[in-house]
């Protein structure tokens, strides 16, 4: 039982913390970035990857806010002058570019319903721990194994 109120407290952190960043752009300075969903899910796998390879979460954690950083650099040096309407144009494409890159790419992420992601290990590292993660921003069916 410990396990999975562990595994929900860090679901909704995650979720709350995705949403104070998209309060802080949206809701206090106006810009519409919907890239929000590929940093989150760029990230994730990242940690999952570099995790899985034996690093470990921090060395995971790590390596994901380096890629995060270098894509967001990318993604700002080509959308500096874009306003509104080009600016939500630009992040739905970054963001669709992560989710065909992380569905397609089996070298790199394995099939997409053998993702690294769903053989993370609990914190103690006792059993495997079946979390997904599913573009419900970008994808408009729900799949019935994503929480």
């Amino acid at each position: 039982m410990i396990g999975y109120l562990t595994t929900i407290a860090a679901l909704v952190l995650i979720a709350s913390l995705v949403g104070l960043g998209l309060n802080m752009q949206w809701g206090v300075v106006g810009l519409v970035n919907f890239g929000v969903v590929g940093f989150f899910a760029l990230g994730a796998y990242v940690t999952a990857i570099v995790d899985n390879g034996g690093a470990g979460p921090f060395g995971g954690l790590a390596a994901a806010a380096i890629a995060c950083a270098a894509a967001s650099a990318l993604l700002a040096l080509l959308s500096t002058r874009l306003e509104d309407d080009y600016l939500a144009i630009v992040t739905i494409g970054f963001g669709e570019v992560v989710r065909l890159v992380t569905l397609n790419e089996t070298w790199l992420t394995g099939e997409p319903s053998e993702s690294p992601i769903s053989s993370a290990r609990s914190p103690a590292g006792s059993r495997p721990m079946p979390i997904r993660i599913c573009f419900s921003c970008l994808q408009p069916q729900r799949s019935p194994s994503c929480f």
